[in-house]
């Protein structure tokens, strides 16, 4: 080759090479740059705050996490804390080295409204990490009333910690029992031979249980699968019971511990949780429901990598990964930690960990959190969110949001902005499930205690896009990268919605047509669906139910272009549920007579292919482990190449925290617990009961009160204290109203408050302060005997008008007050289920308030 050519070539070199080091240095230079005042960076601080538990009878239970800041207690339902004789509780501090100052503690009423009493802890032991103490309460408290209880510590190092729980007062409860048996039939399950010979007993082993997964093991699954196959599985901390739920014969208890396999001579380590609901009955135990939940947690020193697969093991299938646009760099979620995956350069990173490789901290490995990752771009930067409990680091012991920023290139993790919040994990998740997105100009959208925010992660300022916005009246697409709601206070009479492009900002109204009214309904990936109802057709039918039948449904593209028109003449849409490719409409019809009857259902099919990754999710099935998950990458991995990266934090001088402005929301909410839980949040106090009854359950209000509790009622019950009445002039909901107000020691002319055109709810609640009156509208009969069996009636109106009181019941029967007929008789449970529901099953009751 020429001098000449050698010279050009080197040339070339010598440019492409200077170019580089300017691009590598420009974005280094603008990452910092954009980062304000740093100082350093560094690892994510260790845990410092305390463990509190109870002691029940030498059993330990109900683990409490302590928190920063005071929490809004009517929404804090962990666990529930029985007293022990004489109105005590030993409390059991493992301290981690934390020295403490104080230790005091409080009991509210759980509304918060109120102060039953407060007091400072003198007398505690200490052995090295560990105090103890015993505390006898007033007597103060009600027998079975719950209350909030918090124990308050104050640390050496200027730390006030909160820690939460419900207490009760009920020493019929047979705690220590329950707590036997559960403890028991753990540990059962890892002696095979014990296994084999107790505990049929209680499984009901049939075609309903998975046999192929250990994932998830449940009170059908076969008694191989319970005890664990030919895992050689070792249990690696204590199980901690936490008393979700407890009343005299049923419990719901979860059990939540460790355990380990030995897997190519590497210990591999598993999250355990047990559920169960149990029964005390005059023999025996009765398991009336169990379940077990083992996720593997993924870990980069013992994980398996092999070929194009990075095996994730025994877990959920529903992984979370999200990719760049080639699939060349991703991102997933396993067990509360986030990993990054860049295939072009051949690093895996664990970008984002609450917890190391010790397990055995239970402060660190606390799984009251979740990850959200938000996009991967090309470089392999992450946007990803955590929220719920902060375990440790600087917002140690603070429930909130996290938005974070992975730079890929400098391989640091930067806090962008921080909320706080006062309720708990489960409230914030399910706000969370309705909208969270980030966009590429760094502004990110949430749905917060019905408000829409709109917050600036550069600038930190938030505003309100929306406020007092019901659940219902607002939906996201798949992608949350749009979204849409109703326009006003009043869903049902709403004549515009909003369509917001989160990307872009942009907003763009859907205007009804006039004498018409609009609602949402849902999204098909990116594309909106609504209904469209006549304004006349909104009516209450003859028992007070809303009907709202829209005649059409729309779907409209992001860019509000019309898509696709379903209208079917005599039909109309009352009901929609929105699943994964498909709407289920639930239609009616009117008669010629003008009445509404139920129609046969229908459905839109959404006909679009959702796309797939370059990376894909699958199980595959082996002979020990059963049915196991992995990530299949697009290309091998070179396990001899493979580096193994280990972000560190920023720090920064400013503090990041935003607090939105807030609007209290002047709706109702309703909250189902299951298995101790939040499942849902309604606006129908109906739709709560019913899934309530339905899936055994509680629900709650925004007090923490009881409106309902799927329980084994007794036998038979009868309100005794109700006798014959009659009406007269077809007064017989006048008749009924007073009944119920005259059983609670209230007397009123109610006949003429419903002339004046006062609801039964309005009447009951204006006349007693102490009375919360319940729509149960389009419960069933069954359903509502729950509050018979408390001794309070149940009123159920009819559709001529009239109204009867249910006033007891017996395995067969249910008893009848009739002021039309001036008697009491007892009708079939069967016969009289068929009659409320040819009535529309009109149901109201009360709750008395203490």
């Amino acid at each position: 080759m020429s001098a000449r050519r050698k010279g050009i070539s080197k040339g070339i070199i010598l440019t492409i090479y200077c170019i580089c080091i300017f691009v590598i240095s420009i974005i280094s230079l603008s990452a910092l740059m954009n980062r304000g005042n740093t100082d350093m960076t560094t690892e994510m601080g260790e845990a410092t705050y305390p463990l509190v538990s109870f002691v029940y009878e030498g059993r330990l239970m109900n683990q409490m996490h302590g928190y920063a800041r005071k929490m809004d207690i009517s929404y804090l339902r962990d666990t529930i804390t029985p007293l022990m004789e004489e109105r005590s509780l030993s409390i059991r501090i493992d301290t981690y080295g934390t020295g403490l100052e104080k230790i005091s503690y409080e009991v509210r009423t759980l509304d918060n409204s109120r102060l039953i009493e407060n007091n400072q802890v003198y007398n505690y032991l200490t052995n090295e990490n560990t105090v103890t103490a015993d505390i006898t309460l007033k007597d103060l408290l009600e027998d079975q009333k719950e209350y909030s209880f918090s124990i308050i510590l104050e640390t050496t190092q200027g730390s006030t910690i909160h820690y939460y729980t419900r207490i009760i007062k009920a020493d019929q409860y047979r705690v220590a029992e329950k707590l036997d048996y559960v403890y028991y039939f753990n540990d059962t399950t890892f002696d095979k031979y014990a296994a084999s010979n107790e505990l049929p007993t209680y499984l009901e082993s049939n075609s309903k249980g998975d046999n192929t997964s250990f994932h998830r093991v449940d009170i059908h699954s076969s008694l191989n699968q319970v005890a664990w196959g030919t895992l050689p599985v070792k249990r690696v901390t204590e199980p901690v019971a936490m008393i979700r739920e407890i009343g005299e014969e049923i419990a719901d208890i979860e059990v939540c511990y460790y355990v380990s396999i030995l897997q190519d001579e590497q210990n591999v380590y598993y999250a355990v949780e047990d559920y169960y609901r149990i029964k005390h009955g005059e023999e025996r135990f009765y398991l009336l429901d169990y379940e077990r939940i083992t996720d593997q947690i993924f870990d980069l020193e013992t994980a398996t990598i092999a070929n194009n697969k990075i095996v994730l093991g025994i877990t959920d299938e529903q992984v979370q990964m999200v990719e760049n646009s080639d699939g060349n760099r991703f991102a997933f979620v396993n067990a509360g930690r986030l990993y990054s995956y860049n295939i072009t350069d051949n690093k895996i990173a664990e970008v984002f960990g609450f917890y190391d490789h010790d397990i055995t901290d239970l402060r660190e490995v606390y799984q009251k959190h979740n990850i959200k990752i938000f996009r991967v771009d090309e470089t392999g930067n992450i946007y990803f969110m955590v929220y719920g409990y902060m375990n440790r680091g600087s917002h140690e012991g603070e429930m909130g949001i996290v938005i974070y920023y992975y730079d890929s290139v400098l391989n640091i993790v930067e806090e962008k902005i921080f909320l706080p919040y006062d309720k708990s994990f489960e409230m914030l998740e399910c706000d969370l499930k309705q909208l969270s997105y980030v966009n590429n100009i760094n502004e990110c959208y949430l749905y917060l205690d019905h408000c829409v925010y709109q917050i600036n992660m550069e600038t930190h300022t938030s505003r309100q896009l929306v406020y007092n916005l019901p659940m219902e009246a607002f939906v996201s697409s798949s992608s949350q990268e749009i979204a849409a709601w109703a326009s006003g206070a009043d869903l049902n009479n709403a004549t515009q919605i909003v369509m917001y492009d989160l990307s872009t900002g942009k907003q763009s109204n859907i205007e009804a047509e006039e004498n018409t009214r609009i609602r949402p309904i849902g999204f098909f990936e990116e594309d909106f669906v609504y209904g469209v109802a006549r304004k006349n057709d909104i009516m209450q039918d003859a028992t007070g139910k809303l009907l709202y039948p829209m005649y059409q449904v729309l779907i409209r593209d992001s860019r509000g272009n019309l898509l696709k028109e379903y209208e079917e003449t005599g039909y109309y849409v009352v009901d929609t549920t929105v699943d994964s490719g498909m709407i289920t409409l639930e239609r009616m019809q009117r008669t010629e007579s003008g009445n509404w009857v139920y129609a046969t259902k229908d459905q839109i099919l959404d006909n679009q292919t959702a796309p797939t990754g370059k990376n894909t999710i699958e199980t595959v099935v082996t002979e020990n482990y059963e049915k196991i998950v992995q990530i299949v990458v697009r290309k091998e991995i070179n396990l001899q190449t493979l580096q193994v990266m280990e972000p560190k934090q920023v720090l920064f001088e400013e503090d990041r925290t935003i607090v939105p402005a807030s609007e209290a929301y002047t709706g109702e909410q309703y909250y189902l617990y299951l298995r101790g839980e939040l499942n849902g949040i309604y606006e129908s106090l109906p739709e709560a009961v019913t899934d309530a009854y339905e899936q055994g359950g509680v629900v709650v209000d925004d007090d923490g009160n009881y409106l309902y509790r799927k329980i084994a009622r007794p036998d038979r019950n009868q309100i005794m204290a109700i006798g014959e009445r009659s009406a007269e002039d077809g007064d017989e909901l006048a008749v009924c109203l007073n009944t119920m107000l005259t059983l609670e020691g209230y007397t009123i002319d109610t006949s003429s408050q419903l002339q004046q055109g006062k609801s039964p709810e309005e009447i009951l609640e204006n006349t007693a302060a102490d009375l919360t009156a319940l729509d149960l509208n389009g419960c069933q009969l069954d359903t509502v005997l729950y509050y018979v069996a408390q001794d309070i009636p149940v009123l159920a109106r009819l559709t001529d008008g009239s109204a009867v009181l249910v006033i007891g019941y017996n395995d067969y029967q249910v008893v009848i007050m009739n002021p039309a007929t001036g008697t009491i008789y007892k009708k079939s449970i069967r016969e009289a289920g068929e009659w409320f529901e040819e009535n529309g099953n009109w149901f109201m009751t009360y709750q008395i308030n203490f």
